[in-house]
């Protein structure tokens, strides 16, 4: 909804927080969980078992079920509704939320589809590059929900006053019972050892439906990555700038 993206632009605007200078705090955060059941580490060692026993065909099936499943469930913790979804969707809204691009899952897809649409049988060599695509990728996803760094700080850099807080700053939670954010605004912030004066100036709840909820989420996973942290920054102001 594009109105969630105008109520974020406002506390943006509010605070006087520009794109020069923004900074990132990253506060805390706790695990994501689904239950999916198999999930996809249980593909991932039929995919394992497969291989060993030279069943190339079986492994990469299931080297591939460990892939989507994977990106299921991470579109299930994020609060997306995946099951009508076509897997090039699925893989588009994966990269935009800045998980690992999918430019090398094509690979494992395109192997797959050797199999299944020309009948092509998997060589080992094959095989044992999806093995590994799909276990770096399941690996890579899991560590960002294993510890969902949900919970930062943002403010102007010339503003901090101790290690996590700002002057002025917006703090953003991630609920993830209803699988959105909350971003409260405030201003005349304490730090953290002094005692608290703050007055809040208002706050919007952003989830899944919203334009802007994927750079979020990106923001999020960038953690104090500081060159991710300002590619989500100038991809959240961009937003901004085109929906005056």
């Amino acid at each position: 909804m594009q109105e969630q993206l105008r109520q974020l632009k406002v506390l943006f605007d509010q605070l006087e927080l520009r794109e020069h200078g923004i900074k990132k705090s990253v506060w805390g955060g706790s695990a994501l969980n689904s239950d999916f059941e198999p999930d996809a580490e249980d593909f991932l060692q039929a995919a394992e078992d497969e291989f060993e026993l030279i069943d190339y065909a079986g492994a990469l099936t299931n080297a591939k079920r460990a892939i989507s499943c994977q990106i299921d469930e991470v579109l299930e913790c994020l609060g997306y509704p995946w099951k009508r979804k076509q897997l090039k969707e699925k893989l588009d809204l994966i990269a935009r939320c800045g998980f690992a691009a999918p430019r090398i899952l094509k690979r494992v897809n395109d192997a797959r589809n050797l199999l299944e649409h020309e009948y092509v049988h998997p060589t080992p060599e094959t095989t044992e590059e999806a093995l590994d695509i799909a276990t770096l990728f399941v690996n890579a996803t899991r560590r960002h929900f294993q510890m969902f760094m949900g919970e930062f700080h943002v403010g102007n850099g010339g503003e901090r006053i101790d290690q996590f807080h700002f002057r002025r700053e917006l703090v953003f939670t991630f609920n993830d019972n209803t699988s959105e954010f909350r971003v409260s605004g405030y201003v005349d912030v304490s730090p953290e050892d002094a005692p608290t004066t703050h007055s809040s100036v208002g706050h919007v709840s952003v989830s899944a439906s919203s334009s802007v909820f994927p750079t979020l989420i990106k923001l999020t996973v960038a953690g104090d990555h500081d060159h991710k942290v300002a590619v989500a920054f100038h991809e959240l102001f961009t937003m901004f700038r085109e929906a005056v």
